[in-house]
């Protein structure tokens, strides 16, 4: 009983330090004071320091967005990437793995990105990053000259 406690009691500590870091490192009203890349790389920090918590998680999350902020669209696909491997029970788990197809996007790997938007639609049909992927599928392919492809997919999604 002792040891289980003890060890639950760590855990909790570990799990409040974390999330105190991370609110420290949260953006503040005002204007910027830090570029998005160097907020990327403090929440990183958070998550080799405090490995195993939901915060650490949660600032993989946020150091990828922070990425895609800084238009560093190759670090953020690499690190929705991790976060998607390591939280496949999360309830972050399909924005991340909308904002990784918009990553791939943003480097113009088109075939990864219409895959990975593809499989988001396939998964959860009616989830609303199924209505995003299918926007985003139909604003490439209306960019790309199949108007009409792309106007039944966003009449799909209203």
């Amino acid at each position: 009983g002792f040891i289980i406690f003890a060890v639950k009691s760590i855990n909790e500590q570990k799990e409040n330090s974390a999330n105190q870091m991370l609110f420290a490192l949260a953006p503040s009203a005002g204007p910027a004071s830090q570029d998005d890349a160097s907020s990327a790389r403090k929440y990183l920090e958070v998550a080799v320091e405090y490995p195993g918590t939901q915060a650490a998680s949660r600032a993989v999350l946020l150091a990828a967005a922070a990425y895609f902020e800084d238009e560093q669209y190759d670090k953020a696909e690499e690190t929705f990437s991790q976060f998607i491997k390591a939280n496949r029970s999360s309830d972050f788990l399909d924005e991340a793995e909308l904002s990784h197809a918009a990553s791939l996007d943003a480097q113009g790997k088109t075939t990864e990105a219409v895959t990975a938007y593809e499989k988001i639609i396939g998964q959860k049909p009616s989830h609303p990053t199924s209505e995003s992927a299918r926007l985003y599928l139909g604003g490439w392919r209306e960019e790309r000259g199949r108007g009409e492809v792309a106007r039944i997919l966003k009449i799909k999604t209203l």
